[in-house]
């Protein structure tokens, strides 16, 4: 990848964890109170929030509407005995829930996140900012002096620019492919999100068939023809297609590169390359 390198996108990931935050003049002197405050306000949020996600969720998978057959629903001494049934198990699972997500569980799941957020900020703050902050565990939950937020917000500007310039230059020079081959398959190149179901070479000829769209589960079917592998990192099926660049070849034909994230990758390093140069590209 030329453009949206490794590099970049690891660089991105770690921007991601600079948060927005509003500013409080009170953030501007350390204050045992004024922390505890806004953790108890937060802490609250935190609970209300996950009890009735939780509630929704299981409305949605148990209404108390109890669904049948219409043939069942002329049974009536089935239709009872199978909405009993239901019902029980029903409440049986809510039982469940309300356990699981009871006030001292989500409190710990809360402390544990606020934990997150106090690491993210040591490490992926700037020390100039941080040297302002009166009170870090403050900043943690997302308040800081109108002064530092100032300087958060140019920060944050400052890497939202650095981290469009690839996308800036590689359309760039994509308008200009397309100037030059108008109606060729560069104009549709272009699967974001998509996942890689499967990936089989045979002779000279590579195909990919990718899964986009996900509740209307559209495929694409990839060719690549006279295909010459210049680099196929293991992992490739299963894994998220992110970026693409697409190059003219050194003779003829063309050079793909793409960038894949393997979600379910182990290691530390999640992201897979596939490099290669075909006399055509066939999209299906």
């Amino acid at each position: 990848m030329r453009y949206f390198t490794r590099e970049w996108y690891e660089s991105i990931q770690e921007d991601a964890m600079i948060f927005d935050v509003r500013g409080d003049r009170r953030a501007a002197a350390f204050s045992e109170a004024f922390f505890q405050s806004l953790y108890d306000q937060k802490q609250r949020e935190w609970l209300a929030s996950a009890q009735e996600r939780a509630m929704e969720i299981f409305g949605e998978e148990w209404p108390e509407e109890f669904q049948a057959s219409p043939a069942m629903y002329r049974r009536t001494k089935a239709f009872k005995k199978a909405r009993q049934v239901y019902l029980r198990v029903r409440n049986k699972v809510l039982k469940g829930i309300r356990r699981d997500v009871n006030e001292a569980a989500l409190k710990a799941g809360f402390a544990d996140w606020y934990q997150r957020e106090l690491d993210q900020i040591e490490e992926n703050y700037p020390r100039e900012i941080l040297d302002g902050v009166a009170d870090v565990r403050v900043l943690a939950l997302g308040v800081v002096s109108p002064e530092v937020k100032k300087q958060i917000d140019r920060f944050v500007q400052e890497l939202e620019e650095r981290n469009q310039e690839p996308h800036r230059s590689y359309a760039r020079h994509r308008t200009e492919l397309l100037e030059k081959y108008p109606g060729s398959f560069i104009e549709e190149f272009g699967f974001h999100d998509a996942v890689l179901e499967r990936l089989e070479q045979s002779g000279q000829e590579l195909v990919l068939d990718l899964m986009r769209n996900y509740e209307d589960a559209e495929r694409v079917r990839l060719r690549f023809s006279d295909c010459e592998i210049v680099r196929m990192d293991e992992g490739l099926e299963g894994a998220d297609w992110l970026y693409e660049e697409i190059y003219e070849g050194e003779s003829d034909g063309w050079e793909i590169h793409v960038l894949f994230f393997d979600c379910d990758a182990c290691e530390d390093d999640p992201l897979r390359e596939l490099i290669l140069r075909a006399s055509d590209v066939v999209i299906e």
